[in-house]
């Protein structure tokens, strides 16, 4: 028996890094500087799911 890999690795770590670069770390800037801007008054919470997790720790 041999496995059939359904998913394209190397397009999905594209795709993340384009995300992160393109959504994700201009966002935190923002917030950072928010924060920084208020005094650490500036509260936010963040829901992250263990798909983007998992993704984070393979690319």
């Amino acid at each position: 028996m041999h496995y059939i890999d359904y998913f394209d690795k190397e397009r999905n770590k594209l795709y993340l890094e384009r995300i992160i670069e393109k959504s994700y770390l201009p966002t935190n800037k923002i917030i950072l500087e928010l924060i920084h801007k208020t005094d650490g008054r500036f509260k936010i919470s963040f829901s992250i799911t263990g798909t983007l997790l998992e993704q984070l720790e393979e690319y």
